[in-house]
């Protein structure tokens, strides 16, 4: 089976922005923050307004009219206010402002801040300043000095101030955008932001992120789904889980009644590609839902490099030394019941690991353990096998070779396409009966009831 590309839906594509969402929360973060520092430094300017009156002394003739009929046409009027609009906004209005009021700007400076507009002849000149006396005086002198300038034209203009600039009480300054408005912006900003650069990076991961394409990867369907399946530790116990989820873990087994056919399901191994995938305690909890129905289950922990179910169950060691287990039964030293542990969980009993002191045992050792699982799956209802990774060790590839059946646990985001694809290739070499996908997804959705039809949903220890 080749690679295929894992199609994003939309709900898929929720639920990685649910999995990064600190990424978004921290991009919302620095975006209201530079809101509040944007609003913060935003300086508060007053604008100071002069009026004038402008009258040309010349005459412009309106097309075939007369002197008397009109002093100016409406569109030669127009040329003349624009043309005064330039005047004052030019350096030279800059420059005398400068001069009459001792300013210690540039000319150039004055000049971006002063701005004139007009309706019909009335000329208005405004200046903005973050001091309202000082926009006040620059707007007069202005207007003065624009007076002054016509005043010596070959055809002059009689310019008459009728409201000069005053700060009256109450002025408040103009801060443009409120700041609310700054803030919410920026957050906005930041969070969109946020969704984007998530929506890049989960389109440029290739690792398997979803039930669908852990399906089409590894070719076998997914039985159930787990949510924050994690690896277990020291004070690690079974949970007590609450009736929803008992029906969730009776869904588990029963998908894996279904998955087994006809054929008898007595030894059932369940690994995953890497470590950290959460196959110890997936095969702990399933063991323990068993043992809790009413049948009688073995749990063999067969992870020697790694074991940990003994202190998942919290049961001793084999053997009168503590130290016997399976690495004992492997190397001749002592019966399989010899070491089988009774666990505080009724009806599940532990074969544990054992120690492991030189070397695990090679493969005519491990041939051994044919006959140990025949045996106690004559004794047992189920016998549950915690196998090591399948690519960290050969181990998990014999194991799965003397099972009835497999499981494969796949932790979303952790499997790529290359390593499902050498998974296959390794259970296929050893004839291996894959039954199905355990999906451990930290994204799951919470737990629904069955008639919603979503994948079984079973917590982690202590969670």
């Amino acid at each position: 089976m080749e690679y295929q590309e894992d199609v994003l839906d939309f709900r898929e594509w929720i639920g990685r922005l649910r999995r990064r969402r600190g990424w978004i929360a921290a991009a919302a973060a620095l975006g209201l923050a530079a809101g509040i520092a944007a609003a913060a430094m935003q300086k508060p300017s007053y604008q100071m307004t002069t009026m004038m009156l402008v009258k040309p002394n010349g005459e412009f003739r309106p097309q075939g009219g007369t002197p008397e009929s009109s002093a100016y046409g409406p569109q030669a009027l127009e040329a003349v206010m624009k043309s005064d609009e330039a005047i004052l906004k030019s350096p030279v209005i800059a420059r005398r402002v400068v001069e009459s009021l001792h300013l210690s700007e540039a000319p150039e400076d004055v000049m971006k801040r002063i701005s004139a507009s007009h309706t019909s002849n009335l000329l208005t000149v405004t200046v903005r300043d973050r001091d309202p006396y000082k926009a006040a005086a620059m707007a007069n002198a202005a207007a003065e000095a624009f007076a002054q300038e016509v005043a010596t034209w070959p055809e002059p203009q009689t310019v008459r101030i009728l409201d000069r600039a005053a700060v009256s009480p109450g002025l408040r300054p103009e801060r443009g955008a409120k700041p609310v408005v700054i803030v919410v912006a920026a957050l906005l900003t930041g969070m969109a932001a946020g969704v984007g650069l998530v929506t890049i990076v989960e389109a440029a991961d290739r690792r398997i992120r979803s039930r669908r394409g852990a399906e089409r990867q590894l070719g076998v369907p997914v039985l159930a789904a787990y949510r924050r399946l994690k690896g277990v530790g020291a004070s690690a116990r079974a949970p007590e889980l609450t009736p929803a989820e008992w029906e969730v873990v009776r869904s588990l087994r029963t998908n894996l009644r279904f998955a087994s056919g006809d054929a008898p399901l007595r030894v059932l191994v369940v690994t995953a590609c890497a470590p950290g995938e959460g196959v110890t305690t997936a095969a702990a909890t399933l063991a323990v839902s068993e043992g809790r129905a009413g049948q009688r289950v073995l749990v063999v922990d067969a992870n020697l490099r790694n074991p940990r179910l003994r202190e998942w169950f919290g049961a001793p060691d084999g053997g009168p030394d503590g130290r016997l287990g399976l690495a004992g039964v492997l190397a001749g030293s002592a019966p399989w019941r010899d070491v089988v542990c009774r666990t505080p969980e009724p009806g599940v009993d532990l074969l544990p690991a054992g120690s492991v002191e030189e070397s695990v045992p090679d493969l005519p050792a491990w041939d051994r353990l044919r006959g140990v699982l025949e045996e106690a799956g004559s004794e047992y209802d189920r016998v549950v096998v915690d196998a090591p990774a399948l690519l960290m060790s050969a181990d998990a590839q014999i194991l799965s070779s003397l099972a009835d059946g497999v499981l494969w646990v796949v932790r979303s985001g952790r499997l790529t396409p290359e390593a499902a694809s050498e998974g296959r290739r390794v259970l296929r070499l050893a004839g291996a009966r894959v039954l199905g996908v355990l999906w451990n997804d930290p994204a799951t959705p919470p737990l629904r009831g069955p008639a919603d039809g979503e994948p079984a949903l079973l917590p982690a220890p202590g969670s």
